[in-house]
């Protein structure tokens, strides 16, 4: 089955601004709505589709990318099915810093060592994403399953 991917994008550059819905699109335009929704705040995600008609999609494989200006979190998706909650990833810093509180995303908080402040590693884990319609080994040891938290002492 041929995949394609499909890309929604919004940035806070513009207030009252609409986010786009891409469908196939190419690197430059999403790493250009990647570097836009981290430098103004907003988000980006990209989903892999399964067209099974003309006018339907089954939808697979996500990224998301959550951003407040200069920093984002980061969740990957590998849910295809209905009940694979726990599949769901989120992004960690690799070190083994302790844990110095939260800081809130869409009105949640969440551990300061799941907020990524660098954009290459944005661009570098979104790049494997789109060119492998998942995440390979070395991108996906960055992330934990929702379930599987770093220790908060």
């Amino acid at each position: 089955m041929n995949e394609i991917i499909l890309m929604s994008a919004v940035d806070r550059e513009v207030a009252g601004q609409m986010g786009i819905y891409v469908k196939s699109p190419v690197w430059s335009h999403v790493e250009d709505r990647l570097r836009r929704a981290f430098t103004f705040g907003g988000g980006v995600q990209l989903e892999i589709g399964y067209p099974e008609t003309d006018s339907r999609i089954r939808l697979g494989l996500s990224m998301t990318m959550n951003a407040h200006p200069g920093n984002c979190r980061i969740v990957y998706s590998p849910v295809e099915e209905l009940g694979e909650k726990s599949r769901i990833h989120e992004w960690w810093q690799s070190n083994d810093l302790p844990f110095s509180g939260t800081m809130v995303f869409n009105d949640h908080p969440f551990d300061n060592r799941t907020v990524c402040y660098s954009f290459d590693t944005v661009r570098t884990i979104f790049e494997d994403f789109f060119d492998k319609h998942d995440l390979s080994e070395p991108s996906m040891v960055q992330f934990r399953s929702v379930w599987d938290k770093k220790p908060r002492s």
